[in-house]
């Protein structure tokens, strides 16, 4: 279990892969099947999904890893969509094995994604670097910035 408020899921999967990989050439045979089986289950809403969706897509992982999500967001769209429900399905006993039960008999379904290049003027004064609270949210990141030089600088 990772807490996303203090592990990254960047770093939390580069390091497992990054074990799996190295027991794997070990000649683990353990480390490949659970590469092959791996399966996260993501706690929130869409945003905490969308964020983990993207870091897996960012990584290129040899083997990207199912998702199930349990909806504690607001608006929980992402889960709907899927078939998990709006609602937190319970934190009993019951309703947990319920859940994880669901999850390992879970159809695997592919989704898109996509990146989206947003381009912005750059002030006349002053640095282009964001300021609080102008800070991006988990489900963006920046990947550079395009230099003066660069044709796409338009």
């Amino acid at each position: 279990v990772f807490d996303l408020g203090e592990n990254s899921p960047d770093k939390v999967l580069s390091t497992i892969y990054a074990n799996l990989e190295s027991l794997k050439k070990k000649g683990d045979e353990f480390a490949m099947k659970t590469m092959e089986k791996l399966r996260l289950i993501v706690a929130g809403g869409d945003g905490t999904a969308g964020w983990l969706l993207g870091v897996i897509c960012d990584l290129e992982l040899s083997h990207p890893p199912a998702i199930a999500t349990v909806p504690l967001g607001t608006g929980n769209n992402l889960p709907f969509a899927f078939g998990w429900g709006k609602k937190n399905p319970g934190t009993d006993q019951r309703s947990v094995e319920a859940f994880l039960d669901q999850v390992m008999k879970a159809k695997e379904m592919k989704i898109d994604n996509w990146h989206i290049l947003m381009r912005m003027r750059a002030p006349k004064q002053g640095s282009c670097d964001p300021i609080a609270p102008l800070e991006l949210p988990h489900s963006l990141h920046a990947f550079h910035r395009v230099s003066d030089t660069d044709e796409l600088n338009m």
